[in-house]
């Protein structure tokens, strides 16, 4: 288990542990682009040396082998992307293709500490049984935090990607 935080979450250092990890969990900025989602969606990590701008594209997450069993996207738009046939194009597609059997996905920007607020509750949800696992910790946590916002707009952005049992 590795904890990136701040200036040490390069994305080279992530991409050095991604492939190692059944889960991980990415507190950061997510973009979506709709007209390129494979170049112009994707993750923003801490810069460095080698990759100034810290940007982990869809195309790169993609080509990235994962043995995650669940990626938790604490980010702004990483469930959008160029709608398609069959389905959305986008960041967590990207992880998907990747590997990862199920993902935590934003589908519109939210705001930063009812994120936290939120992501700390499921973070708890997930360490307790549940038969349909991530998305039945997810919607408790949902529920949990609604007493506390009733607003959807700080509680409803997420959702789960994959097969959540």
């Amino acid at each position: 288990n590795k904890l990136l935080i701040g200036e040490k979450a390069e994305k080279g250092r992530i991409l050095e542990e991604v492939g190692k990890a059944v889960l991980l969990y990415f507190a950061t900025h997510g973009v979506a682009d709709a007209s390129n989602p494979l170049e112009g969606g994707g993750l923003f990590f801490a810069p460095d040396e080698n990759d100034p701008e810290g940007f982990w594209s869809c195309i790169e997450i993609q080509e990235t082998t994962l043995s995650a069993f669940l990626v938790v996207l604490s980010a702004c738009q990483t469930g959008l992307g160029a709608p398609q046939d069959a389905g959305v194009i986008g960041v967590s597609r990207a992880f998907h293709i990747a590997g990862a059997e199920n993902i935590i996905m934003s589908l519109w920007s939210v705001d930063d500490q009812a994120t936290q607020e939120l992501m700390q509750i499921f973070m708890e949800e997930i360490q307790k049984p549940q038969k349909y696992f991530p998305a039945g910790h997810l919607r408790k946590a949902m529920l949990t935090y609604k007493e506390k916002r009733p607003d959807p707009i700080y509680w409803a952005a997420f959702a789960n990607f994959g097969t959540p049992y």
